[in-house]
């Protein structure tokens, strides 16, 4: 599992749309997108998901198997 799939997996369990996480953590619209569709991990967004959904840095990473495409 890429770590995008890993958040967009996560996010669905949430039941929360791309713009609605975006807000949620306050970053923009466009910055949490582009992370989800494979660009390079923003470490700052990151940090802010695993915060929001309860983990470690290190726990959101966990079962991830490929940082980058």
């Amino acid at each position: 599992m890429t770590i995008h799939d890993r958040l967009i997996n996560l996010r669905k369990e949430h039941y929360l749309s791309v713009r609605a996480l975006a807000d949620e953590i306050g970053v923009p619209y466009a910055s949490y997108f582009r992370l989800e569709r494979s660009q390079v991990p923003n470490l700052t967004i990151l940090s802010k998901l695993a915060c929001y959904y309860g983990y470690t840095l290190s726990g959101l990473l966990k079962g991830v198997d490929t940082i980058l495409d």
